[in-house]
Parts: C-alpha cells; structure tokens; sequence
C-alpha cells in the first residue's frame, strides 16, 4: 500500500507500506499532521495525530472524515488498510522461474535490469517478487520508498512471509539487510528461501552482488536458477573482464544454456552485438549454443539514472519481448520438463573443493 506522509516521522508506519511525500502522485492512505489539513485529500482514508488539544476540534470542524489517532493507535489501524496479500502455494503441475541478475562489478545495471523485468513480469499478470541479495548494498526496497525495520537478517528468525513487502499490483519485495551490522547468510538458508518463494511466485527475481563468485552461500542459489541475466556493456574494460569472469558461472553450476546477455547503453557507433557475444563466450571452450544478448538497452544512460533517482521504473519497454518469452514458459511447461541436464564439464581449475 502506497502511503502519502505530511509532516509525521515515517518510522511510525508498519511494515508493508511504501511511503510518499507527493500530494500530486497515486496513494492510498494519507498520514498527517493537523498542519497539513487543508491539502489532503478527500477520496482516501485520512488519518491525522492527535494532538490532545483544541487542534482536534480544528481539524474535525474542517474535515470531519478523518480520523484522528494516537501514536500507538495508528500502526493497528494503518494494518487494517494492508493486507496480508501473500499469494497461495503454486501448484505442483505449475511452473515457476528463479532468475537471477549478475554482473562482474557494480554500476553495470544490475539492479535496474532486474527491477525492469520483475516490473515488465508483474504488468502482464505474472506474480512475481525480487529479492534483494545484493549483501552490501541492497537498494531494491529504496527503489520503491519503502523503508523497511528488517530484511534478509531476520530471515530464521521470522519465516519469508513476514518479510514480504507488495509495491505493486502482482509485485513483492523481500529486501535486502538492514542496519549497520551484515552478518554472512549459511548458503542452506538461501537456497531454501528461493524455493519457498517459488512455491508462492510465478517468478523469483534475485538482485546479487557483483562478482557473486566471491560469495560462496550465493554458489547454489545461481545454480537452482532457471534463467541468469549477465549485465554487460561495450566497454573496453567490460569485454576483457567477461572473457575472465563469466567462466566463473559453470563454476556455481550454471549451464551456458541458462544463460542470456543484458547489453545496456548500447551504442550502434561502437562494438557490435556479435563482438560483445564473442567476447562474452570467449572463456567457454565449447562454442556451441553460447549466449545471445536478449535484451539491448540504448544509449541514454543519464535519463535512466534521472528516473532512478525520481524512483521510475527505468527501460521497462526494453524487457516487454523478454517478459512474454517467459511467461509463455510459464504457460507451456510443467515442473517435470524444468531440470535441464547439463551437457558441459567444468575445467579442473575451476571443480570446487570439497
């Protein structure tokens, strides 16, 4: 639920609401101090802060709609407004995707790529929730001005469903650590979070890390991913690196056939698709059925990163054909046709020690 907050500490909202200060955007729900009486709106609930005196009677003379609470009361009521809209357990003949985003270091686009698709998924009635993986810099929720009192770290302690935020029609987030301390996550708890939510989501968009190869715990959660989205651009320095890194993913146990290639700011006046696939492929040794770049998202880097900041959804039209070619997976497997035997052997220096 989209909340709209005048004038009142944001931290008194209950988990689940996605904040605003916006009085000309969409919201549900507005929250306010008695100061603000006069802007708000008259077509949603209202709730204003009591302030024990004869602000009360102002503000009821002037809007008797609204309803005035305490501190302590406002937190019961607001979760009256936000259901618990968890979807139910997906059936066994039912296919689910895990995907997961990757890149070999940050400011690539990983996470816009990532949000882009979980919101271009969510738009054609595909339920769908992201998960913040990215340990040391989880930015999804502040993506959708959610600010949310626990993440990841509370997971054993709460169960996924209670960490589940929805931000959008057919959209959930789990999101990302909280607080200053970012303990290491057993690779177990992971794995077995993805599978739960894939017994509730169509798909599981997971944002990871750069360089999550260094992540041992994210090992396992790449290789029960049905599809990776690798990041790239035409960089020279981008190029030379995914010859060295992307290797890196057989080594977490994903099949090259899983694989398809994001190239973001694309520029028709530099290197070629094809010159960014060789490049790519350049580390496998095996050159048959090697990644394609499946999406390609132009040049105009700065208005992307404009919108980001203004929380827009960014380049979603780019992964509009991306999103119908996996909800027509969805629609035309069963879960008994999703395991895909892997026809590579990894090469002995990259065999993980036991």
């Amino acid at each position: 639920m989209r909340i709209l907050v005048l004038g009142v500490d944001h931290s008194m909202l209950p988990p689940g609401c996605s904040i605003t200060s916006d009085p000309g955007g969409d919201f549900e729900a507005v929250v306010a101090s008695a100061a603000h009486i006069d802007t708000l709106s008259e077509d949603v609930p209202v709730f204003v802060l009591k302030s024990g005196g004869m602000a009360d009677w102002a503000v009821k003379q002037k809007r008797p709609d609204v309803t005035l609470v305490s501190i302590d009361e406002l937190q019961a009521e607001l979760e009256k407004l936000v259901p618990n809209e968890v979807p139910p357990q997906i059936s066994d003949l039912k296919k689910s995707l895990a995907i997961a985003s990757y890149a070999n270091k940050g400011g690539i686009g990983k996470t816009s790529s990532a949000i882009n698709l979980a919101l271009s998924l969510a738009a054609r009635g595909v339920n769908t929730v992201i998960v913040d993986m990215d340990f040391g810099a989880p930015d999804v929720a502040g993506f959708f001005d959610v600010n949310p009192r626990r993440g990841l770290e509370s997971l054993e302690e709460t169960g996924v469903d209670n960490l589940l935020i929805k931000v959008r029609n057919n959209l959930w987030i789990v999101p990302g650590m909280t607080g200053p301390y970012q303990r290491e996550m057993e690779a177990s708890v992971l794995t077995r979070v993805v599978q739960e939510l894939k017994n509730r989501f169509q798909t599981v968009v997971i944002d990871t890390p750069p360089a999550p190869w260094e992540k041992a715990n994210l090992h396992n959660v790449f290789a029960m991913c049905d599809q990776v989205y690798a990041i790239v651009d035409q960089s020279k320095f981008s190029t030379q690196e995914t010859a060295k890194y992307t290797v890196t993913l057989l080594a977490m146990g994903v099949d090259p056939s899983r694989i398809r290639i994001v190239l973001n700011r694309f520029n028709p006046k530099l290197m070629g698709i094809r010159q960014v696939e060789k490049a790519f492929a350049a580390g496998f040794k095996d050159k048959r059925n090697m990644p394609k770049v499946a999406v390609c998202i132009p040049e105009q880097w700065e208005d992307h990163v404009k919108d980001a900041y203004k929380g827009k959804s960014t380049s979603v039209e780019y992964w509009n054909k991306e999103a119908d070619f996996l909800a027509r997976q969805l629609v035309t497997e069963s879960k008994e046709t999703k395991e895909v035997k892997s026809r590579w052997r990894l090469p002995p220096f990259l065999k993980r020690r036991n």
